[in-house]
């Protein structure tokens, strides 16, 4: 539950249709906003790299036409650069998240999306540049019961990654850095995802079923990308960098799969799915949190 002091400072400003939303259900447990210092650094960077682009482009055009392409790149890169962060700015501005034990509302420019946890069919990582090892919680006998894709390393980065949900009726929500206590709010969105479909998924895992995950397919008998099948016992580990999910395969000196992390679908519980060969991944030995690679 939030605190009293961090409950009245958002009161205060909460937006009209949040407010009555919160006069019927009551306290939210957390309760985000896009960040002013987000906002802030967005506008101050996007502002002089916009006018470093401006002034590159007047000596280039001016004083050194004949120059390199590589220059000639710099010169429009630089702008775009600017922009690029303008533009984030504008599409992050005015967020506002609630969150309840049932679900998520969101709120920006006057709209209001109720995202029910039993409504949400699945969550997708964008703009994952970086990361920490995939993290979880288990039993005493070593059963996995959360698991997320800690998101603390890049949550200070100008534009950071985004969260997106998906409801059952189609509707896309989506949850950018931009917001305030964003890696708890990553955290609390996966591991409530995963508490909804990991039951399921074990079942279609052990009856044999497969399960898609995006881009990727899993089935007990292996792991199924473009085409191509890597058993389980063949599998070393799966990690994420430079946005890409790679699968490395024992023997083998380059990734088996090396798939964009934003088509792949509820990552965080493909990765849990490691956890259920025995000899892949030694279980997690106790309920305690833990980092380690997967």
């Amino acid at each position: 539950m939030i605190s009293p002091e961090t409950s009245s400072a958002f009161h205060a400003e909460l937006p009209r249709e949040l407010a009555a939303a919160v006069a019927g259900l009551g306290q939210p447990l957390g309760l985000y906003r896009t960040s002013p210092h987000m906002n802030f650094r967005r506008a101050g960077w996007g502002t002089v790299i916009l006018l470093a682009g401006f002034i590159t482009n007047i000596w280039f055009w001016v004083f050194a036409p004949q120059q390199r392409i590589v220059v000639l790149l710099a010169v429009i890169g630089i702008p775009l650069a600017g922009l690029t962060l303008l533009l984030a700015l504008l599409r992050d501005r005015g967020i506002w998240v609630m969150r309840y034990p049932m679900g998520l509302l969101r709120w920006q420019r006057g709209e209001v999306m109720s995202l029910p946890w039993s409504e949400v069919t699945g969550m997708s990582l964008h703009g994952v540049t970086r990361c920490a090892a995939y993290s979880g919680t288990a039993d005493d006998r070593g059963t996995p019961l959360t698991g997320w894709i800690p998101l603390d390393p890049v949550a200070e980065r100008i534009l950071g990654p985004v969260v997106r949900l998906y409801r059952a009726d189609g509707m896309v929500a989506d949850f950018p850095a931009a917001l305030t206590e964003f890696s708890a709010l990553s955290r609390e969105i996966q591991e409530q995802v995963f508490r909804q479909h990991w039951p399921a998924v074990c079942g279609e895992f052990e009856a044999g079923n497969r399960l898609r995950f995006g881009l990727f397919v899993a089935r007990n008998d292996g792991l199924y990308f473009a085409g191509s099948r890597l058993r389980w016992g063949l599998a070393e580990d799966a990690i994420i960098a430079g946005g890409q999910l790679q699968i490395r395969a024992k023997g083998l000196w380059k990734p088996w799969a090396d798939a964009p992390l934003d088509r792949v679908l509820n990552p965080h519980i493909l990765l849990a799915l490691f956890l259920l060969a025995d000899d892949i991944v030694e279980p997690f030995p106790n309920s305690s949190r833990e980092n380690r690679d997967v």
